[in-house]
């Protein structure tokens, strides 16, 4: 008689441990991770102004490009505040 082979699944509760990821690869020490995210965060200022600039200089229409800058700023700071917390929680998982 022919019989399938049984195949057992883990109920592990986090199922990226299994793939070791975070010590492997990227253990970070805290200033590192810190200083990396206050980087971008001066690139991302520096961007931001450049932008500013232009918009002000070439801009035809204010409304539009106030509406432009409001959607820019706001996403911007939704992605910035992101950055922050997965640091800060990739740093409180060790």
């Amino acid at each position: 008689m022919f019989q399938l082979p049984i195949y057992k699944f883990q109920t592990d509760s986090n199922p990226l441990s299994s793939l070791n990821l975070g010590g492997q690869f990227l253990n970070l020490s805290s200033e590192f991770a810190w200083l990396a995210v206050g980087l971008l965060g001066v690139i991302f200022l520096i961007a931001s102004f450049i932008l500013v600039y232009h918009w002000k200089k070439f801009g035809l229409d204010k409304l539009v490009m106030t509406k432009m800058a409001l959607s820019y700023f706001s996403v911007s700071a939704v992605l910035l505040t992101t950055m922050v917390i997965s640091v800060a929680i990739y740093l409180n998982s060790f």
